[in-house]
């Protein structure tokens, strides 16, 4: 049962990963990057799925490791999805936006919290950060209802993005008040932070930022 206190933590694994699998994630990378280069003309650095399954071996195993940590503050996760990654260059950065929860998904495991680990950190900027609100413009997904029983009672719901949406940030939360809290963790950190938190990366100053993303999910077979 998802609580909505599950989908808005903020939680830390420190060594997620050992300095060794960073290492060789970064050589795993590059040599990727190698053969299949990032371009200007792309409209945005980040693969939903990274297709290097060495690099998915690696971070799930790191994954296996760290879920106990992770569900002690969200005890309905019982694991995560294939890895994305994310790398930007001077000038990139992740505009402030909102993933939600799908309240309708019975065909299999429901996004809760997402983890986030850097692998190569940039020299300035870069940094991840959440944007806490009192809004109700935030919570206008509507109120789990009694049939819902893989909801605990009184759950809420955010908005979610609209099709095609992505990482853009979205017109109605450009102009929603909010406090933001940047996040100041050290390579190989995993930072995990629920589905329906307000979320971005600040613009890379100088050098480059190398990150690698999850979906923490509960059980499939679940409503």
């Amino acid at each position: 049962m998802i609580h909505v206190s599950e989908t808005l933590i903020t939680h830390s694994v420190e060594e997620f990963l050992t300095a060794e699998e960073i290492a060789r994630l970064n050589k795993l990378v590059d040599a990727h990057l190698d053969e299949v280069p990032w371009t200007v003309a792309r409209a945005a650095r980040y693969e939903e799925l990274f297709p290097v399954p060495e690099v998915q071996d690696v971070l799930a195993e790191a994954a296996r490791r760290a879920l106990p940590a992770v569900r002690r503050v969200a005890p309905s996760l019982a694991g995560c999805t294939p890895w994305g990654m994310y790398q930007g260059a001077v000038g990139d950065r992740v505009p402030p936006h909102l993933h939600g929860l799908d309240r309708h998904a019975f065909d299999g495991p429901r996004r809760v919290a997402r983890l986030a680990v850097v692998v190569r950190a940039a020299e300035l900027g870069g940094d991840f950060f959440i944007d806490t609100t009192s809004s109700g413009s935030v919570w206008c997904g509507g109120e789990a209802e009694p049939q819902e029983t893989d909801f605990a009672m009184g759950m809420h719901f955010t908005r979610r993005p609209g099709p095609g949406h992505g990482l853009q940030e979205a017109d109605w939360l450009a102009g929603t008040p909010r406090a933001r809290w940047t996040v100041d963790a050290p390579v190989g950190t995993a930072v995990v932070y629920g589905a329906q938190l307000v979320h971005g990366v600040t613009p890379v100053v100088r050098g480059t930022l190398r990150k690698f993303v999850t979906s923490l999910t509960e059980p499939a077979g679940h409503g």
